[in-house]
Order: structure tokens, then sequence, then C-alpha cells
């Protein structure tokens, strides 16, 4: 009789939890509640959903990050200016951030243990070779330049780093620090200017000079590794 590994154990859970997604994102569709007002880009109806919660709302906004994170059926931006309309910029973000965290992890774990018979065919040629040749030439460092940069910026580098030998945690923390400027902009969109005119602006000082840190530490890589 063959024992249960952790792969097997990992996949029962993978397993149950899409299933409950499928049942409440069908459900949530044709009751024209949340899933319902994403479709539609409805964000001040996403945002009441969120709040209806009540005292959980919180952990409610964290699992729908996680869950874009895995399966991506719906664009972030709009969970984020509703985590920032919800629960202000700063705690908005963070929260935002968690929820990246989590589902980065999990996408990672997914990746490493069904490897490249199912996830390798399924990511788009032309990415899988950009990540090759990032991974290759700087290691973990390579997942925080391509997470901060809002242009190659996406949820498939966690299950592309989890086909490499990357280290877990270093891929953690390279994604959580390239997210970092981009998902607290996000959220400060759904605060106002009018409430928090000084916070924009320290926020916009912030970003821009997080941005000019990333570009010098990728031209000094760049060059000491000619």
């Amino acid at each position: 009789m063959r024992r249960f590994r952790r792969k097997d154990y990992f996949a029962m859970f993978l397993l149950l939890s899409l299933g409950i997604l499928i049942f409440w994102m069908i459900k949530s569709y044709i009751s024209h509640n949340f899933i319902y007002d994403l479709f539609q880009n409805n964000t001040l109806e996403i945002t009441e959903d969120i709040q209806n919660y009540g005292n959980i709302s919180y952990l409610v906004f964290v699992f729908l990050i996680f869950l874009e994170c895995i399966f991506a059926p719906f664009p972030p931006l709009i969970l984020y200016i509703a985590g920032g309309t919800l629960f202000g910029g700063l705690f908005g973000g963070f929260l935002a951030l968690i929820g990246n965290f989590l589902g980065a992890a999990v996408a990672f774990k997914i990746s490493y243990y069904y490897g490249k018979e199912k996830i390798l065919p399924r990511i788009p040629k032309k990415i899988r070779e950009k990540f090759d040749k990032y991974s290759k030439k700087y290691g973990p460092a390579s997942v925080f330049f391509l997470r901060i940069n809002p242009l190659t910026s996406s949820d498939i580098f966690s299950y592309l780093a989890g086909l490499t030998n990357m280290s877990f945690w270093k891929f953690l923390a390279g994604t959580t620090l390239g997210l970092l400027p981009i998902v607290f902009l996000q959220t400060y969109l759904g605060e106002t200017i009018q409430q928090h005119p000084l916070v924009t602006k320290i926020s916009i000082i912030v970003g821009a000079l997080y941005v000019l840190v990333f570009f010098v530490i990728y031209f000094w890589i760049r060059k000491k590794r000619k």
C-alpha cells in the first residue's frame, strides 16, 4: 500500500479548495453579488460587497487577493482600489501584500510539486524564455526585477520560479519587495487626494525613489556581471 506523501495531501487540499471556490463563484455570480460585480468592473459595488462582511472584511480582502494570485480570475487593480477605499492606502496595501505573499507561496509550491509536465506547457514560450534568461543571470534577484517593473510583473513568475532550483524563501523575499511599491501605489488610488493630500505626495516621492533605487541596483549588478 502506497504511503501518502506531502504532495498528496497538498493535492487533496487544492482539489477541495477548488471545488469550494467554483461553487462559491457560481453562486455569487447568479445572485449578482461579488463575482458578478467583478465581471462588471463595478468598483463601488465590490467595495460594498467586501464591507458587508463586517469585522472579517479584512480577512475576506486578503483571501480575494490570495485567489487572484493563484487563479487570476479577475484584475487585481480593482481589488487594490477597493482595499484602499475600505482600509486606507497604508493598511489596505499591507493587507494586499499579505495576500500576494500567501498566493505566491502556494503558486510556487504547486509548480514545485507538480512540475514541468502539467504547468510548463501552459506558460507562453516568450515568458518562459525571458524568465530563464533573468533567473540564470541574476538568481532570486530576477524575481525582484521582474515584479517591480509594471510591464513585466505577472503571477506566472511564481509558477516559473517553482520549476527552478531557486530558494523558496529568497523567492518570497524578491516577490514581496518587488510588489511593494506597485501594491501601495494602487491602494492609495482608493483614497482621494482631497482626504490625504500630504500622504499622497509622500507616496509619490517614495515610489519615485524606490524606482530610482531599482535602476541603480540593476545597472550595478549588470556592470558587476560583465
